[in-house]
């Protein structure tokens, strides 16, 4: 039984190596700090020769599992629990999983984070050594249950794209993190776009490295109907088309005044191509 510990992490492991090359180690690991044990693992393996940058995470917690093969190029596998989990530009509550680090990559299995109002699942591969240019990045599989979108702009750091609701769907992405292909799908509940509340939402998505196409959006608001595309790119532009028809005018909060009783029912057509921070509209 061995220990080594830094100020915010604590490793406990046993086992044997034949020199070096067959290794079978338990180990136990108690986190103060994610952010520090993963550099603190990123920095033991690049010793070792293989050369591993830190994966941007935060939180508190425990890894439980077992280092095999060869000092220079190990293979981890472990089963992790962790508290006020940060990572991808968000806060994701308590998170769980199974995951197993080779050859300077990440897999994840069964990762599973629940802040008690939303729930986010995650399994793939992400790099965590060095990649040439072009190389894939990461190929995960990513599912959420009541996610609020804010959360979904931090990740992309999108601004200017003001719908907000609780987003439930299934996302696969791949490629380079800055650049993601990909394709999924997703409904919001009781969604509120630019100001106007809707009773649902649902749109299938694409991703094109640059941005996102919002193929098949529907948005229900009464017995109104809003249909539409769009094109989201990651550098704040946008092009988007909608059509919407038999919206009752009393429900439409942009034109509501208490001082005028309107009445009737309206149809338009909405087209759009600028910047979210300059927005321009046809309608």
């Amino acid at each position: 039984p061995s220990r080594l510990a830094t100020p915010l992490t604590e490793v406990e492991f046993e086992g044997r190596t034949a020199y070096g090359e067959r290794s079978h180690l338990l180990f136990h690991v108690s986190s103060a700090n994610w952010q520090e044990s993963d550099r603190l693992l990123a920095g033991i393996m690049t010793a070792f020769g293989t050369p591993t940058r830190e994966f941007i995470v935060g939180g508190h917690g425990e890894l439980d599992g077992v280092m095999g093969g060869s000092f220079v190029s190990p293979r981890i596998e472990a089963a992790f629990t962790g508290d006020d989990i940060s990572a991808w530009n968000a806060m994701w509550g308590h998170g769980s999983g199974q995951i197993t680090v080779e050859n300077g990559d990440l897999d994840v299995l069964d990762g599973i984070f629940d802040d008690g109002t939303a729930q986010f699942k995650v399994e793939g591969r992400f790099a965590i050594g060095s990649r040439t240019d072009g190389d894939e990045e990461f190929n995960a599989r990513f599912g959420f249950v009541s996610l609020p979108a804010q959360r979904v702009r931090d990740v992309f750091r999108l601004e200017g794209y003001h719908i907000d609701g609780p987003l439930t769907g299934i996302v696969h992405l791949f490629g380079q993190y800055r650049r993601p292909f990909g394709f999924g799908g997703m409904t919001l509940a009781s969604p509120v776009a630019y100001g106007e509340p809707f009773d649902w939402a649902e749109a299938d998505l694409r991703f094109e490295g640059d941005g996102v196409r919002v193929d098949g959006f529907e948005a229900r608001k009464g017995d109104g109907l809003v249909t539409g595309a769009a094109l989201i790119r990651w550098n704040g532009t946008y092009s988007v088309n909608v059509d919407g028809r038999d919206l009752a005018i009393d429900s439409i909060a942009a034109v509501t005044d208490p001082r005028v009783t309107l009445a009737g029912r309206l149809q338009f057509t909405l087209v759009g191509v600028g910047e979210f921070a300059n927005p321009r509209y046809e309608m």
